[in-house]
């Protein structure tokens, strides 16, 4: 699994798979190494496989948070968004601070049209990672969403702190503004 990790961080996806499946080999309930694998598939948009490796991985390691998340990710990537949400609330069950798992909730949650809980998994995001812009991005869009246009310019105008929330943030301003349709 070290291996693995190792290969996965340098971004050698070859030597990831075959670290980790070697793991496997070796110990079929090997949850870390069924999470290794899942990150490499993620990268690789393999949802499927990597959905399925995360669901290995938490089968047999149910508190493994990183996981959780993972499949909450990859269950998007299948366009699965109610299982997602079931992940993701998983894994900020088990660890509170999670940030990447309020993250991906908010942003999930924005897709589903559920505002008022996108707006909290958001807020609760920013408890853990100050001043996160995709996380203000969510909020804004949570809050413009909800009509509380004055709040969500101002969460919008704080996700452009970062250039790949400008333009879209940017955007969402001019159309409350009326400035586009």
């Amino acid at each position: 699994v070290a291996l693995g990790k190792i290969a996965e961080q340098e971004q050698n996806s070859a030597d990831a798979l075959k670290y980790y499946s070697k793991a496997i080999e070796l110990d079929s309930t090997q949850a870390k190494a069924y999470y290794g694998l899942g990150n490499v598939n993620f990268m690789a948009k393999v949802y499927a496989k990597s959905t399925s490796d995360y669901s290995n991985a938490v089968k047999y390691a149910p508190d493994l948070t990183g996981a959780w998340v993972g499949l909450g990710r990859s269950l998007v990537g299948e366009n699965k968004n109610a299982e997602a949400v079931t992940a993701l609330k998983k894994a900020v069950s088990l660890s509170a601070n999670s940030w990447q798992g309020h993250y991906h909730l908010s942003a999930t949650l924005n897709k589903m049209g559920n505002y008022s809980e996108a707006l909290t998994a958001a807020t609760n995001c920013l408890k853990y990672k100050k001043n996160y812009a995709a996380a203000y991005y969510e909020m804004g869009f949570a809050l413009m969403s909800l009509k509380r246009n004055e709040e969500a310019t101002d969460a919008f105008e704080k996700a452009k702190s970062d250039r790949s929330w400008r333009d879209i943030s940017d955007y969402y301003i001019k159309k409350m503004q009326g400035k586009v349709q």
